[in-house]
């Protein structure tokens, strides 16, 4: 039967029929030759139809790729693979010599670059067969580890959450080994593997810090890529990348497994797969770990040198800023202070010269001539009798009290404001006595200005002499009272 498959394909079929079987572990040469030709013998297209469609369902595949082919191909009631056919299975399977590979080196190259574009565009999507679910690749993780333990327990390496490009960055960051499981729940092996990885000290050995573990069902986009991009060539398979100055690489790698010893056996096998690179790659993972570590402390020195330096201006510019408010704080209120004096001089300034217009003004009144006859006590304890007119105001004695410094000085000579007749009252200020004209015995204050002088005295009997005091007006603070 293998005979008659073979015989009908030239060497180019051949060798795909021989990549295609190489991959999917088919012992059915006429499965595996109906589903290249009903892909115009395109191995990747073949094996992407092979794994999309359901495992129960294959019997179906087989009957439609096989009525698409030439009639030599095995009818779907045909007996189980004969000898030969068995044997170039297991051709595709075992390692060994073979002229065919060596032929077929450029369809080899030819295919690797296809499994990049393949790989780049399963990226891209995100999606594979579980896309008909609606499950991502990043779940896929996740999914196979409930798998895992529903079908061998609790205990196991601790597979890595993720994608297999993030437990790669992971591993390249970290500087650990990228230990890559690639499923396949179609083949009875991986039931060997699932009992072997479940072992108490394979599940230790590749618990330890130095290991990153992913794990995959080949079935599943991303899986499927990472078995592209490690070259496996048989399921289940398993992949050491080591860590290098370059990035990961792979280190070793098992293709398919033996259930010679069984999973005692195999467990043993793959212990001994991932101490290889270790052993070998062990002292440079180190220094390159060390000389990370050292790059790692020095950038985390570097930003705490930079965090203080970034705190230490930051008080510098607090300080500069406390020290600008400050001073212009100061600077306000000095502003405000010679504003203040500037005004209490223009105050004083204005008084003054009222009091010499107020001067001027008594001077061309007969206000200051007469019968009456007042003993003023002025605020320095001063006394000064004047005579007043019995036709003039309460206001002539307020302003004869006020003038009194003006009087003085235009007696020695002064004239501050030029000739007394020619000054005026400052223009806008309105003057405002300080003190008040009060009477001792009886006690009586004089505060209407308006009031003719001998009509305020007389009622109290002080008109035409009278004693009179100069009381000065003020709130009374707290140390008065």
């Amino acid at each position: 039967m293998a005979d008659d498959v073979l015989a009908g394909l030239d060497d180019s079929e051949r060798q795909s029929l021989h990549q295609f079987c190489q991959v999917t572990n088919v012992d059915d040469l006429g499965l595996a030759t109906g589903v290249l030709r009903s892909q115009q013998w395109n191995v990747q297209q073949a094996i992407q139809q092979y794994y999309e469609e359901p495992a129960g369902e294959r019997t179906g595949l087989r009957q439609r790729t096989t009525g698409a082919g030439s009639s030599s191909e095995t009818p779907p009631d045909e007996t189980p693979p004969d000898e030969a056919q068995r044997e170039i299975a297991a051709e595709a399977r075992q390692p060994g010599f073979a002229l065919a590979p060596l032929l077929a080196w450029p369809f080899a190259l030819a295919l690797q670059l296809a499994a990049g574009v393949v790989q780049m565009v399963l990226r891209l999507l995100g999606l594979r067969r579980i896309a008909a679910v609606g499950v991502p690749e990043a779940a896929a993780a996740q999914g196979f580890r409930a798998y895992f333990e529903s079908r061998f327990g609790q205990r196991h390496p601790p597979f890595y959450d993720g994608t297999f490009a993030d437990a790669r960055a992971a591993a390249q960051r970290e500087q650990r080994y990228l230990v890559a499981v690639l499923w396949s729940r179609e083949h009875d092996d991986a039931e060997l593997l699932g009992r072997a990885l479940a072992r108490e000290d394979v599940a230790a050995y590749l618990s330890q810090a130095q290991f990153v573990v992913w794990a995959g069902d080949a079935g599943d986009g991303d899986a499927y890529a990472a078995s592209w991009e490690l070259g496996a060539a048989a399921f289940p398979a398993i992949a050491v990348l080591a860590p290098g100055r370059g990035g990961l690489r792979l280190a070793a790698r098992m293709d398919g497994v033996s259930a010679a010893g069984g999973a005692d056996g195999l467990a043993r096998a793959v212990v001994r797969l991932v101490e290889g690179p270790v052993a070998r790659h062990g002292r440079g993972v180190a220094r390159q770990r060390q000389a990370q570590q050292g790059r790692e402390a020095e950038r985390q020195l570097r930003e705490q040198q930079n965090a203080a330096y970034e705190a230490s201006l930051a008080r510098d510019r607090e300080r500069a800023r406390a020290q600008q408010e400050q001073e212009q704080r100061e600077q306000r209120a000095r502003e405000q202070a010679a504003e203040a004096a500037r005004r209490e001089e223009q105050l004083a300034q204005q008084r003054r010269q009222w009091q010499w217009a107020a001067l001027a003004r008594l001077q061309r009144t007969d206000a200051l001539q007469g019968e009456g006859r007042l003993s003023l006590r002025l605020e320095g304890g001063q006394r000064v009798v004047q005579a007043f007119s019995p036709a003039a105001r309460v206001q002539h004695v307020f302003d004869f009290v006020e003038t009194r410094q003006a009087a003085a000085e235009h007696a020695a000579g002064a004239r501050p404001f030029g000739e007394l007749d020619a000054v005026e009252a400052p223009s806008g200020y309105e003057h405002a006595y300080e003190f008040a004209l009060v009477s001792q015995f009886p006690r009586v204050v004089f505060g209407d200005r308006d009031a003719g002088l001998r009509d305020a005295l007389a009622p109290h009997g002080l008109w035409p002499s009278a004693a009179l005091f100069v009381e000065p007006l003020y709130e009374p603070s707290d140390s008065d009272s």
